[in-house]
């Protein structure tokens, strides 16, 4: 009768090294990925750096703008979609704006994976070229430079009651009604 031995610990040993070493090159790979979107986001396109959002802060998003069915959205800066998927999901009719074509490219990808390509559009746009009126949620994961010029922008453009959630980066001049560790919620009544 033939009987195999039982792996020694040194064998063990070498496949959790290998796993480790396999996630620590995978988390590698993100991170150079992030950082070559945001150099070509910052110095092709003219626009902030990549940062990916974050479970945590996806979340904190969803609860201040209890995205409803039939709302529209638009998510400025959109980067990898997960902002305006959130809202999609939850039955909104979301716009995500991005000046990033590759970024446009995965997130339509995104997008389509989700099955909601009905209620999320991806659009190559800068959105400073972009009226915002009409809009009921406004979503920013700006940067600190920008947010003075946006504010303008949102209150010479927005003509109705409109929730705009700002990710990390406040408004200089506008009180937020609510915010939850970094994201902030502003509730602008419109002209």
């Amino acid at each position: 009768m033939f009987y195999y031995p039982l792996p020694t610990i040194q064998f063990w040993l070498l496949i959790l090294s290998l796993i480790f070493l396999l996630s620590f090159l995978a988390a590698i790979v993100v991170l150079f990925t992030d950082l070559c979107l945001t150099i070509a986001t910052m110095t092709l396109f003219k626009g902030p750096f990549f940062a990916r959002s974050g479970l945590a802060r996806i979340n904190q998003v969803k609860k201040l703008a209890d995205f409803k069915p039939g709302q529209k959205v638009v998510d400025l800066g959109s980067g990898d979609a997960d902002l305006v998927l959130a809202a999609g999901e939850k039955g909104a009719a979301a716009l995500g704006l991005e000046i990033n074509p590759w970024l446009v490219f995965k997130s339509r990808q995104k997008v389509k994976k989700c099955g909601l390509e009905k209620l999320v559009k991806i659009k190559l746009a800068d959105f400073w070229k972009v009226n915002l009126n009409g809009f009921d949620v406004i979503m920013i994961y700006g940067i600190s430079y920008m947010m003075e010029k946006l504010e303008k922008k949102l209150l010479q453009e927005v003509k109705k009651p409109t929730k705009i959630i700002s990710v990390c980066f406040p408004f200089p001049n506008l009180k937020p009604s609510k915010h939850l560790s970094q994201v902030y919620l502003y509730n602008l009544k419109g002209s």
